[in-house]
């Protein structure tokens, strides 16, 4: 975009990188070929025009030099690879020698329009990379030599405004027009790049919370503001997520307290992907939960010859910013796929470890109890047998669903492999965790099935310096010896009654 320079300073219109910066020398490059060709046809024979010769040589001369210059400077960019830029100053020393040899063509050829049209060809070369600034100074010295030249070269006083009037209106619009259309394209360059780096934060992140930290200044640079903030939905209204730049205070508010020249907060609860009002831009999207977020970027709606180009840039941030979401749900239900099984909707192993791992981390810590239960379904393989996998499958779902609506909220209940169930049971010593889990074995015992399906089960707990295989593997050892005295039983690790026979309560 614009270089970072007062409205008054002469450098380029965009910090040039070395696809850019190719691009623009090649465009110099035919500018000044443009200009060869016409200079030189000064030597050809003009009848009832008197040439001078001199001022032939003094064009050979200067584009001699022209063409040394541009040599080296090509030679040294193609050396660093493009880059480096060459200084703004010395660029617009060259077309100013080029508004030169403009001028003294015109002046050689008698001014009569023969070459006139050759000194606002610069203007347009000056298009390629100046700023306003820059391509005012070369207008301004293609319209003096212009005079100059013309009236030097006998030209009609009384017609030399209209001349001037008419190369410098049709030399100002083509520059004008085609700096539009070059901004436009460095715009549209800098909103594929920015829109790249958009998708880049979407593919890392793991969260729409630490997204917005990435995502705020992207949507800074696009819409040109100083100030972006972001909005969740929540049970009390929108609540601040983030603010771009961090020191910055946003002056959207809050909902019981909007700060004076704010926008509306009703603002961020539209149900449009955006909106653009006279004070900001609203960004949008939906979570599945319901929620809404809402990015907003503080400025005022744009003049209304940008107002296209704006909202091209706003839509996309919408598209984007729905991306970003859609992305981030995908990869939580992703994750809890993979954390979670999938046919009791119970913790899968592996989420089961982790759990397990940091629940003894804050025992230890915290100096309280905790035990696991090993809970396996006796002779289920006879079960599939008699009834089916399906039927099997539909009694271990319900199994599952038992043991889940029986546990409390701060138990951890896991399916670990085929019929074997696994419960951890924070602040809960063995004597706790053996009651709790016979009521957990008498829930199975009234699952509804074809015939009663009962479980064995082995209770340990866990002390300081074992780790979780540890203390896993004393439970099952404790199954294991619930199965050997003869099933439907819970067995305390390291009790010397061994057996503990599940009630059977009800019918």
């Amino acid at each position: 975009m614009t270089a970072r320079s007062r409205w008054w300073q002469i450098a380029y219109c965009t910090a040039l990188d070395p696809i850019k910066a190719r691009v623009a020398m090649v465009a110099i490059t035919f500018g000044y070929a443009g200009l060869v060709v016409p200079i030189l046809a000064v030597a050809l024979p003009h009848p009832g025009i008197h040439f001078r010769w001199w001022a032939f040589w003094v064009i050979v001369a200067v584009a001699c030099v022209e063409g040394a210059v541009m040599a080296l400077d090509l030679r040294r960019l193609i050396g660093h690879d493009f880059g480096q830029t060459i200084p703004a100053w010395k660029v617009l020393a060259q077309v100013l020698a080029a508004v030169g040899a403009a001028g003294i063509a015109d002046y050689a050829g008698g001014s009569r329009g023969i070459f006139g049209v050759l000194i606002v060809l610069p203007v347009l070369i000056a298009s390629v990379v100046g700023n306003w600034p820059f391509i005012g100074v070369v207008w301004l010295a293609s319209m003096t030599m212009l005079g100059v030249s013309s009236a030097a070269g006998g030209i009609h006083l009384g017609a030399l405004p209209l001349v001037l009037a008419v190369y410098g209106s049709s030399s100002l619009g083509a520059s004008a027009m085609y700096c539009n259309i070059r901004d436009a394209h460095l715009r549209s360059s800098d909103r594929f790049d920015r829109m790249a780096q958009t998708t880049e934060v979407i593919l890392r992140t793991e969260g729409v919370d630490e997204a917005m930290g990435s995502f705020l200044p992207l949507v800074g640079g696009l819409t040109e503001v100083e100030r972006v903030t972001a909005y969740r939905s929540g049970p009390t209204g929108m609540v601040l997520l983030a603010t771009w730049p961090d020191d910055a205070k946003p002056t959207v508010g809050t909902p019981d307290r909007p700060p004076e020249g704010a926008p509306d907060m009703a603002l961020l609860g539209g149900d449009t992907p955006y909106t653009i009002a006279d004070k900001a831009t609203v960004l949008r999207a939906w979570t599945g939960d319901g929620q809404a977020l809402a990015v907003v970027a503080e400025r005022a709606r744009p003049a209304w010859w940008n107002e296209v180009s704006y909202e091209s840039s706003v839509r996309q941030l919408a598209i984007e910013l729905g991306l970003l979401v859609h992305h981030n749900q995908f990869l939580v239900q992703l994750d809890a796929l993979a954390r979670t099984d999938a046919l009791t909707g119970l913790a899968n192993r592996r989420e089961l470890m982790g759990r397990l791992e940091r629940e003894q981390a804050r025992a230890l810590r915290q100096g309280a109890p905790l035990s696991v239960a090993m809970i396996d379904l006796d002779l289920f393989k006879e079960y599939n047998d008699a009834f089916g996998h399906l039927e099997g499958d539909a009694v271990l779902a319900n199994i599952g669903a038992a043991l889940a609506e029986r546990a409390r909220d701060t138990d951890v209940v896991a399916r670990y492999g085929g019929e074997e169930f696994c419960v951890v049971l924070p602040d809960t010593d063995l004597a706790g965790a053996t009651a709790l889990t016979t009521e957990l074995a008498c829930r199975v015992r009234h699952v509804p099935a074809n015939r009663v399906v009962t479980c064995s089960a082995g209770v340990a707990q866990w002390t300081a310096g074992q780790s979780a295989d540890d203390v896993l593997r004393i439970a099952d050892d404790a199954l294991y010896r619930a199965k050997a005295a003869g099933r439907d039983q819970v067995v305390m690790a390291g009790c010397p009654r061994p057996t503990t026979r599940v009630p059977r309560l009800g019918p």
